[in-house]
């Protein structure tokens, strides 16, 4: 082997009779079918080439630390082998190519690429990780919904339906599209039922309900009847006069409804007796009371009976009967008063 062109008799030989080239580069891209040799060469051999090199190591390397969730290192030495058992490959080919030519290895290799990139990649993942392959068959996934497409080289896609099924691909978890759902409805009229262009019939919508396995009373729950709530910050009851006032009992309301589709009034109240309260035992009124003991202990009375009521204790009771407090054995007392009775018409 020569270290340098001059060396050559033949390169010599060139020199002598001027056949040496005055501008290389401009003679190379001028000469009759070096055009064609080097768009060739550049678009189709480095191309491919380059393309099947990229593909096998960095898309391998983000499938398994990326959807495969393999561990980094582990990544790391498995293309590292990958790779050296790959360049012991250059040896055999070169030696076959110099036998037959570089045309053919190069288009036997494209090809072999082509056809065996999905099905090795779908091996990589099976042995990657084969929960993964197991759970896919253990529990497929199908995908239905308006404008239900992909498009892996958009930002942010178009639909609902396609936000899923990149969330699914960034997963790596197999799915598959369904464009004829259960529901027997066809993927336009859905979109239209949904963005409120059409009113769906009573027998759709109990289609979709059974395909839902929801109830059919779902569909309209945004023009249901307004249900209220009454949230009371502790320390916050409204204090209330009743009866028992004059005797020294403080009442504070922890919330109140009003007209409701029930048909009964509930009034929650927090009684607190302290030293100036005074006993009180000919409370009367209608509705059912139940009285539940916080603190304190008292002698509650209920028409001829007397209950002794200590924190944790419960009193249930018709409040038409005379009843109230008539011995305050431990003070202070605190006790929740929960009274309901019809509601008025």
């Amino acid at each position: 082997m020569r270290l340098k062109l001059s060396e050559s008799p033949v390169f010599q030989a060139m020199k002598a009779a001027g056949e040496t080239s005055a501008n290389p580069f401009k003679e190379s891209l001028t000469y009759p079918g070096n055009p064609k040799r080097i768009f060739v060469a550049l678009f189709g051999i480095t191309g491919v080439l380059t393309t099947i090199w990229y593909t096998a190591f960095f898309s391998g390397l983000s499938f398994l630390r990326g959807p495969m969730r393999v561990d980094e290192t582990l990544v790391e030495w498995m293309l590292l082998i990958a790779g050296a058992i790959a360049m012991s490959f250059y040896l055999v080919v070169g030696k076959w190519s110099d036998r037959v030519g570089r045309k053919k290895p190069i288009i036997i290799g494209a090809a072999a690429a082509l056809a065996l990139l999905f099905p090795i990649f779908w091996g990589i993942g099976a042995l990657a990780n084969p929960g993964l392959q197991a759970s896919a068959q253990a529990a497929p996934i199908t995908v239905t919904g308006p404008r239900c497409e992909y498009d892996p080289f958009a930002e942010i896609q178009a639909s609902p339906c396609g936000r899923v099924l990149q969330d699914l691909t960034a997963l790596g978890v197999p799915y598959t599209i369904d464009n004829d759902p259960a529901s027997g409805l066809s993927i336009g009229m859905l979109s239209k039922i949904e963005n409120g262009n059409t009113s769906p019939s009573l027998n759709t919508l109990q289609t979709l309900s059974h395909v839902l396995s929801v109830p059919l009373t779902a569909f309209l729950r945004r023009f249901e009847e307004k249900r209220s709530a009454v949230h009371t910050k502790a320390g916050h009851g409204v204090e209330m006069e009743r009866d028992g006032t004059r005797a020294g009992h403080q009442y504070n309301l922890l919330g109140h409804i009003g007209s409701n589709s029930s048909g009964v009034m509930v009034e929650p109240y927090l009684i607190t007796l302290s030293e100036t309260s005074d006993v009180f035992p000919t409370f009367q009124h209608e509705g059912i009371e139940t009285i539940y003991m916080l603190e304190g202990a008292v002698d509650y009375r209920h028409g001829t009976e007397v209950f002794r009521l200590e924190p944790g204790d419960t009193l249930f009771f018709d409040a038409d009967a005379p009843h109230g407090p008539e011995v305050l054995v431990r003070l202070p007392i605190r006790y929740l008063s929960i009274i309901s009775y019809p509601q008025a018409n």
